[in-house]
């Protein structure tokens, strides 16, 4: 057969194979003794009629045998194994006499098998088995223990309630009750050999396989969470039973029984040794591990590891004798710090130590003094009660008043207050220990005006707006609270001081603005509340804001500086003025524009301010920016006119020769003969020469329409933004 799983092939204890053997009083392994129970010690007859098959005597009638396990057993060891055999026999009884009864037949061990192989071994034992084709018939392991009622087995139960037969096991555990299983195997047991084991672990449980003989791993059939006695011997049996059971569902067939044979081929028993514990070791723990004296102690031990059962002994080192308890109770009268040790031995005479200590001192804790008022927050018209207290130290405590009011009365150590108004109150106690220290205890008790509403807090200013070096009286304005109330302003400013008794301030602002103030009102209870204002102080003159840019010199000139310049009117100062569209040819200077191109042409400019009020203008101007050249034309234009004037008189003048030259022509043409042409007579003409104003320079302007060009350096800006109207 194979090792069952968890065990090794050395720890197979008895292997019988029932092979030629005489089982008359057959000694295998070393634990168990057979015997075939046809020896007269296997016997157990009913006095009255000298029957000696339980279930027969039952039947017939017959009371007081309560065994059926003992019967004469129908051996037969041959070449393959072991035959059990239960065969029909004839009886008579006063009830009646029945034709046939049946002779169960088992090999027994009579007792000698014993389960006690360590505290945490177990016992496998298996047979390889066939159970009989026959019905009414138990076949399998048994088990009876020597306490009275322990039963296990692991049978071929022949009940039909849960599958066929010849196919379904039973599991069997009684201990003053019985536990049973089935479990249908799914084969027909009756038509080869199985393998058939029941697993005991000492103090812990049983649990029954089935192999099936054709191979596989063994299947638990059933499994009882029961605890063994230790050292507990078993009556071992390999038995075939008469079903004694009247139960429709049971095949039994009383008095038709044929006769049966169940066949057993080998038989093993595997037993590991205990293991080897692991080392012992000890923990000790006190309650309470310190305090005063005297002290009552409460010390608990434990171990693990050794082998039971254990000894202790305890030494509380104040110099008393010694405990042999696991749990002992040792008392303390006097201060000092005690080593305890606590030793444990087990049965193999190992021994392990270990210590903790346990302090008897004069407190536990340092003095602390704990005064409380009660309640804390009081509304005035009602009664307070100021309550000592104190914690650590050494008991007993005295307590001392250092502070207290005419409106309080003793009630004990404790006061009782009702005070005449509102406020909040200091109390103060000192305690004093047995062992001289002491500590002072302090609390404090508010009292406030019932349901005070939570404060709220308004500024005003007198008058709202003003011109600089106008006084203003900026006043704060509270209601509600637990007085008192404290008031704080957040802001303030040089030119402002504060009113004598009150909580207002009084301000000259110096220059126009408009100014922030805030203030915070706090009251006993930690409300705040919180208020702002805004003073608008405006120039002496006012009139709207307004920008107007001027360029200077003008015009402006290729490769010469000019300043574009930002004039403020109006408004509340101070201002902020920003050149929104420029130049890179342009440079900040101061509030203006200081630039300097390089290219002719018609460039744009805006600029805006905005005011300490918050308003805002923007103002644009388009310059154009002429070349040297034109500058001079430009310049020279007066002087054209005044040399055309002159001209103009010149041609006046002589216009005014030519005609009298036209009429000295005529007289003397009529007055005096005339001549004969010449090459420059006076009617010829002399053509007009193009080149005759080679010399001259074009115009050193644009002709009338053309846009000079752009000059590549001006920088790219949104696009402008609309004239605001004026006024």
């Amino acid at each position: 057969m194979p090792v069952p799983p968890g065990y090794l092939r050395t720890q197979l204890t008895v292997n019988e194979s029932f092979r030629n053997l005489g089982l008359w009083n057959t000694w295998i392994g070393n634990t168990t003794s057979w015997e075939d129970c046809n020896h007269t010690t296997c016997h157990l007859k009913l006095p009255q009629s000298g029957i000696d098959d339980p279930v027969v005597a039952s039947q017939l009638g017959y009371t007081g045998y309560d065994e059926e396990y003992m019967d004469p057993s129908q051996l037969q060891s041959g070449a393959y194994g072991l035959n059990i055999t239960a065969a029909p026999k004839p009886v008579s009884a006063p009830s009646g006499t029945q034709n046939y009864r049946a002779v169960s037949g088992s090999l027994n061990s009579h007792g000698k098998f014993n389960l006690t192989y360590g505290t945490n071994g177990c016992v496998y034992v298996q047979a390889l088995a066939r159970f009989p084709g026959f019905s009414g018939a138990w076949g399998g392991l048994w088990f009876l223990g020597s306490k009275t009622g322990d039963e296990a087995d692991l049978i071929e139960s022949g009940y039909t309630g849960h599958g066929p037969a010849d196919d379904v096991m039973a599991s069997n555990w009684h201990s003053g009750g019985a536990a049973q299983a089935f479990y249908d195997t799914g084969i027909n047991l009756t038509s080869g050999y199985n393998i058939y084991g029941i697993q005991f672990c000492n103090g812990k449980s049983i649990t029954m396989f089935f192999t099936p003989g054709s191979g596989g791993p063994p299947v638990q059939v059933a499994y009882y969470n029961q605890s063994i006695p230790l050292g507990e011997t078993w009556n071992m049996l390999i038995d075939l039973q008469v079903a004694n059971a009247n139960t429709s569902a049971w095949h039994t067939v009383w008095n038709g029984l044929t006769s049966g044979t169940m066949n057993v081929e080998l038989l093993q028993v595997f037993t590991p040794g205990a293991p080897t514990p692991p080392a012992i070791t000890a923990k000790a723990r006190a309650s309470p591990p310190n305090g005063t004296a005297p002290l009552r102690v409460a010390f608990n031990g434990t171990t693990s590891g050794g082998t039971p059962p254990f000894a202790w002994t305890w030494h509380f080192g104040d110099g008393s004798a010694p405990e042999y308890s696991e749990n002992p109770i040792h008392n303390y009268t006097a201060l000092g710090v005690y080593r305890v040790t606590l030793a444990v031995g087990d049965i193999r005479g190992t021994v392990a130590k270990t210590t903790i200590n346990v302090s008897v001192v004069p407190y536990l804790f340092p003095l602390r003094a704990n005064l409380t008022a009660l309640p804390q927050n009081l509304t005035f018209g009602r009664t307070a009660l100021i309550e000592p207290a104190a914690t650590g130290g050494a008991l007993p405590y005295t307590y001392t008043w250092t502070t207290s009011y005419t409106w309080c009365t003793a009630s004990g150590r404790n006061l009782s207050c009702t005070p005449t108004a509102p406020g909040k109150y200091l109390f103060e106690d000192l305690v004093a220990d047995s062992a001289g220290e002491l500590v002072v205890g302090r609390t404090n008790l508010t009292v406030a005006y019932p349901a005070a509403p939570p404060p709220t807090l308004s500024l005003t200013l007198s008058p709202a707006s003003v011109t600089p070096t106008v006084p203003v009286k900026v006043a704060a304005l509270l209601s509600g609270g637990l007085a008192p109330v404290n008031i704080a302003w957040a802001t303030s400013y040089p030119w402002c001081s504060p009113v004598l008794g009150s909580h207002n301030l009084t301000c000259q602002p110096p220059q126009p603005g408009r100014f922030l103030f805030e203030a915070s009102a706090t009251d006993e209870e930690g409300r705040v509340a919180i208020a702002f204002a805004n003073l608008t102080v405006t120039p002496p003159t006012g009139g709207p804001l307004a920008l107007q840019l001027f360029l200077s010199p003008t015009p402006a000139t290729v490769d010469q500086s000019f300043e574009l310049v930002a004039e403020v009117q109006g408004g509340l100062p101070p201002y902020s003025i920003a050149w929104t569209v420029s130049y890179s040819w342009c440079s900040p200077a101061g509030t203006n524009l200081s630039c300097l191109a390089s290219v002719a042409g018609t460039y744009p400019f805006q600029a805006e301010v905005s005011d300490a009020s918050s308003a805002y203008v923007y103002a644009e101007i388009n310059v154009t920016i002429v070349s040297a050249t034109s500058t001079g034309s430009s310049n020279s234009g007066a002087q054209g006119a005044f040399t055309s004037f002159l001209l103009l008189l010149a041609v006046a003048g002589i216009s005014l020769l030519a005609g009298i030259g036209i009429a000295a022509f005529f007289w003397r043409r009529k007055h005096e003969p005339e001549e004969g042409p010449g090459p420059q007579s006076p009617g010829s003409t002399v053509p007009f020469d193009p080149s005759a104003g080679a010399g001259m320079s074009a115009p050193p302007f644009a002709p009338q329409g053309e846009v000079p060009p752009w000059p590549e350096t001006l920088l790219p800006g949104p696009p402008l933004p609309p004239s605001p109207p004026m006024g």
